[in-house]
Order: structure tokens, then sequence, then C-alpha cells
């Protein structure tokens, strides 16, 4: 069949163990203090707003073939929510593809410890 794409199984094994991850619990807290002003956690809920925003941006650009604009989006998405283990998973593939491999072992690393 030309044109049919087939999913690397590692690859596909890797997905489903991401996916099965453990939940994480939800804040019932307002985003608002007593008298009306922003509580302490809505402006860490901001950032990490921005940072999936940034998140999905590069992968819209890793799709379109972009790497570097991708990583550069993955970092910056990072910078906004550190804890996110998945831009750290991609951002290692990605520096694994430009054989940067100190990088590629790096955000593997922290992608396992975040996660």
């Amino acid at each position: 069949m030309t044109g049919h794409r087939t999913l690397n199984p590692y690859v596909f094994a890797l997905l489903i163990i991401w996916g099965c991850g453990t939940s994480r619990p939800t804040s019932n807290t307002p985003s608002t203090g007593p008298a009306g002003e922003p509580a302490p956690n809505a402006a860490a809920k901001d950032k990490r707003t921005e940072g999936l925003r940034l998140f999905m941006e590069a992968n819209q650009a890793r799709l379109a073939g972009d790497g570097v604009k991708a990583i550069l989006l993955f970092e910056q998405s990072l910078r906004a929510d550190p804890a996110n283990s998945a831009a750290h998973f991609e951002l290692g593939k990605l520096y694994h593809q430009a054989q940067d491999m100190p990088r590629a072992w790096e955000n593997a690393r922290k992608a396992f410890l975040v996660d």
C-alpha cells in the first residue's frame, strides 16, 4: 500500500505506557481570594495554561517538520511549566533526532523524574 504509514511498535508501546500514568488530584479552591483579588495559585494556573499553549504550538511545528521552531517552543513551554513531562519527552525526541545525545538523555531523565 502506498501512502500507508505504520506506527513503530516501540513508539506505540511508549505512548500506551505514558498514557497509563497515575492521575493527578485536582484542586477545588476558587481562583479569587476573599476580597476578589487573585488567589495565590491563580498565577500558577495562568503559567500552566501558557505552558500548555506553547506545548501545543510546539507539537504543531514538530508535525509540520520545523524541528528548530519546535525545540524553541518546547523550551519556552518548559520555562512556563517546568513540570510538563510531555514537553521534556518531546524535546528529548527532537534532540535525539538532531543527534544531540546529552540533551536528549537529560530531557528523557527529566520526563521520567517529573512524571
